[in-house]
């Protein structure tokens, strides 16, 4: 269910057309999946808009929910700067091999800040810190720069939750998809980087509203 907040959001038209440029070149260069871009957007905007309602000091208002929506839409432009080599790659990828990949987040950061002065401050920012930190977890263990606890935008906390809900529950490649209590009890139970305890108790709100997600194909 879209909150009813975000109708009161003015369009910006110019950062939110780019966005949705930038989702079709991940599409049409095959660095990411429309389907999976659809799904990280819907958690991460059930994700924002429980986290809201937990935490209504929290300053998560209804336009930063909405642009850290969007932002997610693009967390991984940085692949289009990885060759298809490697992205492509169907067995285990060598330590060199993954050293590459994961700069596909460094990558991606100087793609947003390629364009510097175009948009607002915060929602450059937003843009910015997902893409470059939404593999950084709250126990130090992610990448690139190995940050911990508020070191990591919460911004990206949000994506990077999403994305591995979405990875565990919706992934169709070489190995077989997990249920959605078996996707929540791996997440709380620290086998994908531990929570921060506000994040814990968000996804422990909101499983129910992510379970019900269904790819229906439209914009969100």
């Amino acid at each position: 269910m879209i909150c009813e907040e975000y109708r009161s959001i003015k369009p910006k038209d110019l950062f939110d057309n780019y966005i949705e440029y930038m989702v079709d070149m991940l599409v049409l260069c095959n660095a990411d999946t429309r389907e999976h871009i659809w799904y990280v957007a819907k958690y991460t905007r059930i994700l924002v808009d429980t986290y809201a309602r937990l935490y209504p000091r929290s300053r998560m208002t209804a336009e930063k929910r909405y642009n850290i929506v969007q932002a997610s839409k693009i967390k991984d432009i940085g692949k289009l700067a990885i060759p298809d080599v490697l992205l492509d790659k169907a067995g285990e990828m060598s330590a060199t091999e993954m050293s590459y990949y994961q700069k596909h987040t460094i990558k991606g950061s100087q793609m947003i800040r390629g364009i510097s002065g175009k948009i607002g401050h915060e929602y450059e920012r937003i843009c910015y810190n997902i893409c470059l930190y939404h593999h950084e977890n709250y126990d130090g263990s992610g990448y690139p720069y190995g940050l911990k606890e508020q070191k990591v935008p919460i911004e990206a906390l949000f994506v990077g939750l999403a994305d591995i809900y979405d990875a565990l529950v919706n992934y169709k490649g070489r190995r077989e998809s997990y249920t959605h209590e078996e996707a929540i009890f791996l997440i709380l139970d620290g086998k994908c980087g531990k929570l921060s305890p506000k994040l814990r108790e968000c996804i422990l709100e909101a499983r129910d509203e992510l379970e019900a997600v269904k790819y229906n194909g439209k914009n969100i």
